[in-house]
């Protein structure tokens, strides 16, 4: 906790004594207006819309744990969190990509409007796509030393779990990758809708499958089926902002999705 209490400190004062000339006119006395009433009122939209998303997130997989947890018992919790950790810090090397680089880029290709957005999504998703399905596809054949070597053979249960939940988190990162625009181009009206509709369609299938005896897959069952609504949400919604899936954009989802779908087949049971 100390490491990373002082890691961006630490971070920030390194880059600028590296890089002060770069920085230096940040330092220098503004010619603007110290406070710009509009573009502050742009970012407290953005914030509020983002933390009203994020405790909707985590409130709704809070809940949904507390019901796992008193249908399965811990020893399922316990596999569960194995599961969801690891898929979880194979798909964060994709977000990081996506929120520390391409965000930047597709933000200032909004500057020309839907096209612009558009082009820049579309050059981005066959390469992105390959590596998420090569990566999500060894994670899932690897499930099983992965979890020896993060954990133990006790966790060897969690197999399956795994199996489901990086199938799930490959759709997060596919909705990450097609509605990275949402929010330059339409503001936060559609980037809101895709948000939402994760833990919306989580809590409602969860439900489903506890419903029809899914027991300790439930939530695994239901972590990979919303990750196919949202990623639905988002292919709809961009496309009503001009940004469409093109032949060559779809053919490269549905191969991925084929390809994830039969290992999970054979890893998921």
């Amino acid at each position: 906790m100390l490491a990373i209490s002082v890691m961006y400190p630490v971070g920030l004062v390194g880059a600028l004594a590296i890089r002060y000339r770069a920085y230096a006119p940040a330092f220098t006395r503004p010619t603007s207006p110290p406070f710009d009433l509009g573009e502050a009122r742009a970012l407290l939209t953005i914030a509020g819309a983002a933390l009203v998303l994020s405790l909707l997130d985590l409130g709704t997989l809070l809940a949904i744990r507390s019901s796992y947890l008193r249908a399965n018992g811990v020893a399922a919790n316990g596999l569960l969190q194995a599961a969801l950790a690891l898929s979880q810090q194979v798909g964060s090397v994709f977000y990081a990509y996506l929120a520390r680089y391409a965000f930047g880029k597709v933000s200032a290709a909004a500057a020309v409007g839907g096209e612009g957005v558009a082009a820049y999504t579309r050059r981005q998703w066959t390469p992105l796509l390959i590596v998420a399905t090569l990566a999500i596809g060894f994670s899932m054949a690897a499930a099983t030393p992965l979890l020896h070597l993060l954990y133990s053979s006790r966790f060897d249960p969690a197999r399956p779990m795994m199996a489901y939940a990086l199938f799930g988190e490959f759709c997060r990162v596919a909705v990450q990758a097609w509605a990275l625009g949402a929010l330059p181009l339409s503001g936060t009206g559609l980037w809101f809708t895709i948000g939402i509709a994760q833990p919306l369609s989580l809590a409602a299938l969860y439900a489903l499958f506890a419903a029809r005896g899914a027991g300790e897959m439930s939530l695994a069952y239901a972590y990979a089926s919303a990750g196919l609504v949202t990623l639905l949400v988002a292919i709809v919604g961009m496309r009503s902002r001009g940004v469409s899936m093109g032949r060559r954009e779809g053919l490269t989802l549905v191969l991925a999705l084929a390809i994830l779908a039969v290992l999970l087949r054979v890893f998921g049971s």
